[in-house]
């Protein structure tokens, strides 16, 4: 196997693994978003039966942004390092062309 084909095989994979990683890290978001919009809405804690305040709702809302907040920066450097490999691989075969 030659070194572009290596190379191209290694890009591969990790464009598959940060991809993966792109779906769990939106996967985590939706569930944390629906989470926050049941709890939102509840007047009972769905695990002490407690009455829920505003201002324990209040406390969530801010856990849920700060949390969302780190995964949106992971997404996004995420999606980055799919760009920037995918370039890497689409040259690679342009060069593969070439030679």
């Amino acid at each position: 196997m030659e070194e572009r084909d290596r190379e191209a095989e290694t890009l591969e994979k990790e464009i598959r693994r940060a991809k993966r990683r792109i779906k769990q890290l939106e996967e985590r978001k939706r569930e944390l978003n629906t989470l926050l919009g049941r709890l939102i809405s509840a007047d009972v804690c769905p695990f002490c039966l407690q009455p829920i305040t505003l201002e324990h709702k209040y406390k969530a809302t801010e856990r849920v942004a700060s949390v969302t907040s780190n995964l949106d920066s992971r997404l996004a450097e995420y999606r980055a390092k799919v760009d920037l490999l995918t370039a890497k691989h689409l040259e690679l075969g342009n060069q593969k062309g070439l030679g």
